[in-house]
């Protein structure tokens, strides 16, 4: 009889302990948003819309959730979101055939943080999500975690959370503002 490994019952309980609560959670959470989908529905308000606003409201949302104590990022944000849907002439060569259909920012992921950044400095710290054809998009992240997205709608999640989550924390190009930056700012009305 060859010797074999014993497994601790208790260990393995705990390991189905955390999973049955992960599920349980993650169950939950779709249950909820599903309600909030047929609750749309029933209203006729675009669904999409109401699983963006669900999401950020829910206060199983966590950490994506801008919450509003700072009223003032807002409002620069936005500020900076209506300059730069007026202007696609400060998009990167690169972007410029870019698919604006679904997110009218798009392109203006990195000057938009840029600006964000300088403006709020201590308050924001630049990722970088790399993609796959090697592309990228920028984002910022609160000190605490906060997720904030420049090119959508208040700052929401513009990505899944899987390309959040692989993200990484970079710098900008310089530690100067950007010729574009600066354009996108004056346009928005704001200084540094």
């Amino acid at each position: 009889m060859k010797n074999r490994k014993k497994v601790c019952p208790k260990s393995k309980n705990k390991k189905l302990t955390k999973q049955s609560k992960f599920n349980r959670q993650t169950f939950e959470s779709i249950m909820i948003e599903i309600a909030a989908i047929e609750e749309a529905e029933k209203q006729g308000i675009d669904i999409q819309e109401a699983i963006d606003e669900f999401r950020c409201e829910s206060p199983k949302a966590g950490k994506t959730k801008i919450e509003h104590r700072d009223e003032q990022i807002m409002r620069v944000l936005q500020k900076i979101q209506e300059a730069g849907k007026s202007s696609p002439d400060l998009l990167h060569e690169k972007y410029q055939d870019s698919d604006r259909s679904r997110l009218i920012l798009n392109g203006l992921c990195y000057v938009m943080s840029e600006c964000m950044y300088h403006l709020f400095s201590d308050k924001f710290i630049p990722y970088r999500i790399l993609w796959n054809d090697g592309g990228t998009h920028w984002f910022l992240k609160l000190q605490d975690g906060t997720i904030i997205d420049t090119i959508a709608p208040n700052g929401r999640e513009a990505c899944s959370p899987k390309d959040y989550a692989r993200a990484e924390r970079k710098d900008f190009y310089s530690k100067r503002l950007s010729k574009r930056a600066r354009i996108l700012l004056e346009r928005a009305g704001l200084k540094i």
